[in-house]
């Protein structure tokens, strides 16, 4: 009967019934109807999308996380981790990583840095280096530190040197031998 409705509000009322604790089945009938759907969300989409395609068998252990990630600006950071961990055993998909990492929401990209930190690929926490905003960029300069690998490292300066805001600048510093070589090099 959700299958038949039509409204502006649908989307937001279909994700926050998934959010909510229902009987398993019901649960399983609004997901279905939401896959058949275009969905503005893009996050959402997505993860509706992976989940299809990744774990379609076991999709109801993913469909209240992904009803609360809808609503991921109303939640704390203790409930975003909880909403994140049935994705934990997934973490190494990197088209997943993608998808959590690819917000507009720089507070939901560091928590994710942060949980998955240790899988998350070291291309994709280069491209947040760019990011406009200072947590993310401190959150990826602190899960890339340690690597090794001498282009990583290479492209690591070469953000460090166009890199204009102070705090991030001493992290770079902080955090990658590289970068300190470099500047007792410009000394």
């Amino acid at each position: 009967s959700f299958g038949k409705w039509y409204d502006g509000l649908f989307e937001k009322i279909m994700l926050t019934l998934c959010a909510d604790d229902l009987e398993p089945n019901i649960l399983l009938e609004i997901f279905d109807i939401l896959v058949s759907r275009t969905l503005s969300q893009e996050l959402i989409a997505s993860l509706v999308e992976w989940v299809k395609a990744h774990a379609w068998n076991s999709r109801l252990a993913f469909i209240h996380s992904i009803g609360l990630l809808s609503m991921r600006d109303k939640l704390t950071d203790e409930q975003i981790q909880e909403a994140l961990a049935p994705f934990d055993r997934y973490s190494i998909d990197k088209e997943l990583m993608s998808i959590l990492l690819d917000t507009n929401s720089p507070r939901f990209t560091v928590l994710v840095i942060k949980r998955y930190k240790e899988v998350i690929q070291p291309g994709d926490l280069l491209y947040l280096l760019s990011n406009g905003d200072k947590s993310v960029k401190l959150a990826a300069i602190d899960a890339l530190k340690g690597t090794n690998n001498i282009t990583t490292l290479r492209l690591i300066l070469n953000k460090f040197k166009r890199e204009k805001d102070p705090e991030v600048r001493e992290a770079y510093i902080k955090n990658f031998w590289v970068v300190r070589e470099r500047m007792q090099a410009n000394k």
